[in-house]
């Protein structure tokens, strides 16, 4: 019985940790905000990750289940000299669909619009706010 109460001390110290771990401004967190902003696009559905990939079905052109890859190349964070912001959190991705890579020129980037209106783009960047402690989107 002691033996029990242990282990299960020990699980609720993981549980705990990895919870509050959740809640720092990493590149870890930066990138879970990354994918969950993709997915909650409201653009594709069967919505996959693996690791750095991304991966749904999604409407191109007249094709309405064309397959869609994002990869996270890089992502940083880095301090900055607010209290409200403290940190600078920037992805870099690369986007394509059926194979075909999405290249940005300029002001245009080749992405849906349900990407664009939630601060996305090959290259975006978040702001940690210190009160939610979460990553806001520009």
């Amino acid at each position: 019985m002691r033996q029990t109460r242990g282990r299960g001390l020990w699980m609720l110290i993981a549980v705990v940790a990895v919870a509050c771990a959740a809640r720092e401004p990493n590149e870890r967190t930066l990138k879970d905000a990354f994918a969950e902003q993709v997915a909650s696009a409201g653009f594709g559905r069967d919505f996959k990750r693996t690791g750095d990939e991304l991966t749904f079905s999604g409407p191109k052109g007249s094709k309405a289940d064309a397959q869609w890859r994002v990869h996270i190349d890089v992502a940083a964070v880095e301090p900055q000299p607010s209290q409200r912001n403290p940190f600078k959190g920037a992805v870099e991705s690369s986007w394509s669909v059926d194979g075909q890579t999405l290249l940005s020129s300029g002001s245009f980037s080749g992405l849906p619009e349900e990407f664009l209106n939630k601060g996305l783009g090959q290259e975006c960047w978040a702001f940690w706010d210190a009160d939610t402690k979460q990553w806001a989107w520009e």
